[in-house]
């Protein structure tokens, strides 16, 4: 379809991760005919997830509902923390369950899905991500595609509908599974090669983590700061020491990317 073909070449043109985000929320829901659209995305630079969502519901609207109440996204509510990508995608899937399949979908088979692909005895508007999020706003259909790297979910994209609106179909479906290879694609490409290699040794919590560490947090500090205990941070540290074979703070600083 020339119009999807147009929408990724713009996308291609994108030269930064907040470049691409601003094309995909000026475009892509009006391709999928969606009130409410938004792409989430690990920034492997700052170790928390680059998000923005359009339409309606906003951020603001969001951001009272019973979902932002809970961690991850309450620090994001409360202090403008971005979360992180990881605890995100924990999250959502434990929203989901157990009638929603498709964050799992896109968390174990990194596939596109939508809420008509459920069967009919499941419902996603069922699970606790519709009811303490959308059912305020009515959105009854949901569409989600990942967008991975490195054989990893490294962000993901959604859109939702009103209950009285036309449900998502296969070829929203195979749209989606088209545009996210794209942003798979630019995303491969807007991410610097030493900071590829680097990931490849640290998860998503770890990098967190060592990005926490450079801005001089102590090991409290970062705990508090993404909601887990200081000894997690203590064991994480040793981990990553062992994984770099380094043996101090100051090294693990050193190995980290430089932005700009």
């Amino acid at each position: 379809m020339a119009a999807l073909r147009d929408f990724v070449v713009k996308l291609a043109g994108a030269d930064s991760l907040q470049a691409l985000r601003q094309c995909f929320l000026a475009e892509a829901g009006s391709y999928f005919e969606a009130q409410h659209w938004g792409i989430h995305v690990q920034d492997q630079a700052q170790g928390h997830t680059m998000a923005g969502v359009q339409g309606n519901p906003d951020t603001a609207a969001l951001k009272q509902t019973a979902l932002f109440a809970t961690p991850p996204f309450a620090a994001f509510k409360n202090k403008g923390q971005p979360p992180d990508f990881a605890a995100l995608i924990e999250r959502l899937a434990q929203a989901g369950q157990p009638f929603d399949p498709i964050v799992q979908s896109l968390v174990d088979r990194h596939a596109p899905a939508h809420d008509q692909m459920l069967p009919q005895t499941d419902d996603w508007r069922q699970s606790e991500l519709y009811r303490a999020c959308f059912a305020a706003f009515d959105h009854g259909h949901m569409l989600m595609g990942p967008i991975v790297g490195e054989g990893r979910l490294l962000g993901f994209v959604h859109f939702t509908r009103e209950q009285n609106r036309p449900a998502f179909d296969e070829r929203n479906l195979a749209d989606l599974a088209a545009l996210c290879a794209h942003l798979s694609a630019c995303l491969a490409r807007l991410t610097p090669p030493a900071l590829a290699a680097a990931a490849n040794g640290l998860t998503a919590r770890e990098r967190q983590i060592a990005n926490l560490v450079a801005q001089g947090l102590t090991n409290a500090q970062i705990a508090s700061s993404i909601w887990i205990t200081e000894n997690s941070v203590k064991q994480a540290l040793k981990r990553m020491f062992r994984k770099l074979a380094i043996s101090s703070r100051a090294e693990l600083v050193a190995l980290l990317p430089r932005s700009g």
